[in-house]
């Protein structure tokens, strides 16, 4: 019973701190951050024919601005949500002693993680 405590203690922790390293961590000091590699003329779409004005934008480009924005909004969102639970999460980990981890910090670790995890395809979905 003991093992399987610190097991959660374990992964609890872990969890937590691998979300603030992600959240908090700043690149170091004199580190360069690469650039990002140059697009793929492969997965590079043509750009589309329109027979719109110079002046005006096509339909197709106002729907593309329109989803950006939602899902801006949304990160925005989950992101605020993440932020909560994790200061939630590091509460509830301060009032637990170093023997017991409550089944609430372990709720609240996999939360987390699915929250961070859509997040992430929330990022990746919006630079495809």
């Amino acid at each position: 019973m003991r093992s399987r405590r610190v097991k959660l203690r374990w992964a609890g922790g872990f969890a937590v701190a691998a979300v603030m390293f992600i959240l908090v961590a700043p690149p170091a000091k004199g580190q360069r951050v690469p650039p990002p590699p140059p697009p793929n003329p492969a997965k590079t779409p043509y750009p589309a024919v329109s027979n719109a004005t110079p002046g005006q934008q096509s339909q197709e480009e106002q729907m593309r601005q329109a989803r950006n924005v939602m899902r801006q909004k949304k990160l925005v969102e989950e992101v605020e949500k993440l932020q909560q639970l994790t200061n939630e999460l590091h509460a509830d980990v301060a009032k637990t002693d170093k023997d017991t981890l409550s089944l609430d910090v372990v709720r609240k670790s996999e939360q987390v993680e699915k929250l961070a995890k859509s997040i992430h395809g929330l990022m990746v979905s919006s630079q495809q």
